[in-house]
């Protein structure tokens, strides 16, 4: 099911605006330089994407920064920002079609399954013999030397 986001202005709060379901969207004016920065990157649509690394390197901050950057572009200001992660074309971008933003919905749909595979797994696992097994493993790598 294709979910959109309306925005909707708020009652008596200039700039500001409403993302179904009641997700306040920040003023632009309220965005930091680093924030305007990594969205002027992004590019429009699938033809040319832009790596997390590449901006980083452009930007001279760790990718975990440009992550956050994402995020935030995403949940505060409503920024469609999605990326694919396999095959030869990887990457950030800003869909401008129903094809490109399902393009981005798939590849991170993938990454949220992938993601609760490794929380059921973790879950799963018996801490009381973590410990040995890495002694185990200590040993055969000693072995080894």
């Amino acid at each position: 099911m294709k979910e959109k986001i309306l925005l909707i202005k708020s009652a008596g709060k200039e700039g500001n605006f409403t993302m179904a379901p009641n997700r306040t969207v920040k003023p632009l004016e309220s965005m930091s330089e680093r924030t305007k920065r990594v969205l002027q990157l992004i590019p429009l649509g699938t033809e040319r994407k832009i790596t997390t690394k590449e901006i980083a390197d452009i930007l001279h901050v760790d990718r975990r920064i440009v992550f956050e950057e994402i995020e935030r572009l995403v949940m505060d200001y409503a920024f469609p920002i999605v990326a694919t992660r396999t095959g030869d074309n990887v990457g950030n971008y800003i869909p401008t079609t129903e094809a490109e933003l399902n393009e981005g919905l798939e590849a991170f749909t993938r990454q949220i399954i992938q993601n609760l595979r490794r929380k059921e797994k973790l879950q799963n696992i018996d801490l009381n013999h973590v410990k040995e097994r890495l002694d185990m493993v200590a040993r055969e790598v000693e072995s080894h030397d």
